[in-house]
């Protein structure tokens, strides 16, 4: 059930936006080795009017945090912010200096799913 949340510039343009969201979503399925359904990726674009960063960093910086269930080990997360780094940077011409992956986890019972029932009750892959 993991999610991908990337918050991004407003100057990428549709198209580029859907296969930017494409290819983190493979990332995340590949990375993790999830059915391919589990995967979800969103995107906030926002213009680089509200955004505030130092004259060496770019306005065009990318955020991405990934929401999912606790218990990965650190090579699986590594494996993961590394992909979805390269995605980011494919898609965006970004240097590494302005591309941000946080990982945020949380145990399965703080998940509603399914009707509103907690992940820890539910019978998932």
């Amino acid at each position: 059930m993991p999610v991908v949340i990337l918050h991004l510039s407003d100057d990428l343009e549709p198209d580029g936006c859907a296969a930017l969201a494409e290819d983190a979503r493979h990332a995340l399925v590949q990375s993790l080795g999830i059915p391919p359904e589990f995967g979800k990726v969103i995107l906030y674009p926002s213009s680089t009017a509200w955004r505030s960063v130092h004259p060496s960093r770019d306005p065009r910086f990318v955020l991405a945090e990934v929401r999912l269930f606790t218990g990965r080990d650190a090579a699986t997360k590594a494996r993961l912010m590394a992909s979805l780094e390269a995605v980011v940077r494919r898609h965006t011409g970004l240097s590494p200096l302005n591309v941000f992956v946080q990982l945020v986890e949380s145990p399965k019972s703080d998940w509603g799913l399914r009707g509103g029932r907690p992940a820890d009750q539910v019978d998932l892959p």
